[in-house]
């Protein structure tokens, strides 16, 4: 009896282990909470909120949205869940939330064996998922947002999850399995493509040839990744057209969001995501602990080169961020894992030291996730007032630009009209016209939203109220 008690409470205490994981988004959830933040904030996040509005009004008979310009995966099981009872709109911030416990159990999964299928030891494990993951400032801050961000990447942590253990047992329905978790993650977000196509190539591979030279191999799926990555996302509509080799170097950029410049120190962001403090904070700490022999495993090979494909594949992009580069954060982990289980090893050696060491990084992440998810919160509040500010001027009509998906959830019944879609000749008498002067001239110079700006100022508009860089206009 004494034994069956012992062994109990010790799965207790190993499953409360792991609840430790949840404590970060838990807390993060109740700050949101607290401040009122709801996940809104951007143009992305209330579009996903209005398609999912469309979808569930779908299911009682009305037309079905159409895609435009974000896929409907998130939406619709946003509309599903929400049509539980409980909204669309705390179904969707579920779903971000729920993404990030799914990415943590797979990318757990895909580590706790070591090369030779040897149970790891639980507790670096543990200490590397809370750090690399519950606590990492850019994944908590989006599994907080009304964004597919977190989803797509628990797709793709799953699918190669799946690759991995196909690759250890030779399990055919694991091929299945990471199909359908591509297909998943696809219809979150097309940006899953090159990630789909290097998983796809590296399995296809093995398959043909499963005692092929690793220098054949990588050369293989190198080739296969360079001539059909952008070929398959243009088929599917990936705006692969503006994809430049020369984009890598380049620091001025125009496109559809309109002309800014990345410094060669952001540009880096593309290959230093395992060190920014914004993805992995302890990253640079693990610099010394790398050897030239983790690269023999090949989970890591596989990971290196999911990352460095996707990596090129953003880079080559006329416009990036960190929220784009956040999908390859699972496969930068898998490649520091050798060594933070060497730095794990020489902080247990040093007992006086570890307590210390421990306390100092928690304190520091949290206060690198605060300084993340605080914008978002600003963000939304700002919105928020500025369009409290523009109800209180009983507008005809609204020209903005910047806040057009955030008009549609708050000014339903008022007619919005965005200022980067064509040329206003004439502004309706009445209307209230909503944007910044100052990322108008730094950003849109020549361009329709600077140029409808100037127009409305040309046709007598007179500033009334400037919230945080934002200027309402009144039409007369």
């Amino acid at each position: 009896m004494a034994f069956y008690i012992r062994r109990l409470m010790a799965m207790g205490f190993k499953r409360l282990r792991f609840a430790l994981l949840l404590l970060p988004l838990a807390a993060a959830l109740l700050w949101c909470a607290a401040t009122g933040y709801q996940g809104l904030n951007g143009q992305d996040a209330h579009d996903y909120l209005r398609i999912a509005r469309e979808w569930a009004r779908a299911f009682g008979g009305e037309a079905w949205p159409r895609m435009q310009e974000h896929p409907h995966g998130y939406p619709l099981l946003g509309a599903l869940i929400g049509a539980t009872g409980i909204g669309e709109l705390l179904a969707l911030r579920l779903i971000s939330a729920a993404a990030l416990v799914l990415a943590m159990f797979a990318l757990t999964h895909v580590l706790r064996f070591g090369t030779n299928d040897e149970v790891q030891n639980a507790s670096p494990l543990l200490a590397f998922i809370f750090f690399g993951m519950a606590l990492s400032p850019f994944l908590l801050r989006q599994s907080m947002a009304v964004m597919s961000d977190m989803a797509a990447i628990a797709s793709c942590a799953l699918a190669f999850m799946q690759c991995v253990r196909w690759m250890d047992d030779g399990r055919k329905p694991r091929l299945l399995w990471m199909l359908l978790a591509l297909a998943v993650g696809f219809s979150f977000r097309l940006a899953v493509a090159p990630i789909a196509i290097v998983l796809l190539g590296w399995a296809l591979f093995h398959m043909i040839d499963a005692t092929a030279g690793l220098l054949l191999e990588w050369s293989s799926l190198l080739v296969v990744a360079g001539l059909f990555m952008p070929s398959a996302a243009l088929m599917v509509g990936l705006p692969v057209e503006d994809w430049s080799s020369q984009n890598l170097i380049r620091s001025e950029h125009h496109s559809d969001d309109g002309y800014f410049e990345l410094s060669p120190a952001q540009r880096g962001v593309l290959l230093l995501a395992p060190v920014h403090p914004g993805f992995i904070p302890f990253g640079i700490a693990l610099v010394p602990f790398f050897r030239r022999s983790d690269w023999s495993d090949a989970r890591t090979q596989l990971a290196a080169t999911l990352f460095i494909s996707y990596a090129v594949f953003v880079g080559g992009m006329p416009y990036q961020n960190d929220r784009v580069l956040l999908l390859a954060q699972p496969f930068a982990l898998v490649m520091l894992w050798p060594a933070f289980q060497r730095a794990w090893a020489w902080l247990e050696s040093r007992s006086s030291l570890r307590a210390v060491v421990l306390a100092c990084t928690v304190v520091a992440q949290v206060a690198l996730c605060v300084r993340a998810i605080s914008p978002f919160v600003q963000q939304a509040r700002i919105e928020r007032e500025v369009l409290t500010k523009v109800v209180a001027l009983e507008p005809t009509h609204v020209y903005t630009h910047g806040l057009g998906a955030a008009a549609g959830t708050y000014l339903p019944g008022i007619a919005v009209t965005e200022l980067w879609q064509a040329e206003v000749d004439r502004f309706v008498a009445g209307s209230v016209v909503v944007a910044k002067p100052f990322d108008l001239e730094a950003q849109w110079l020549g361009l329709h939203p600077q140029r409808n700006w100037a127009r409305a100022l040309e046709q007598g508009a007179r500033e009334v109220e400037t919230i945080d860089g934002w200027v309402l206009l009144k039409v007369e």
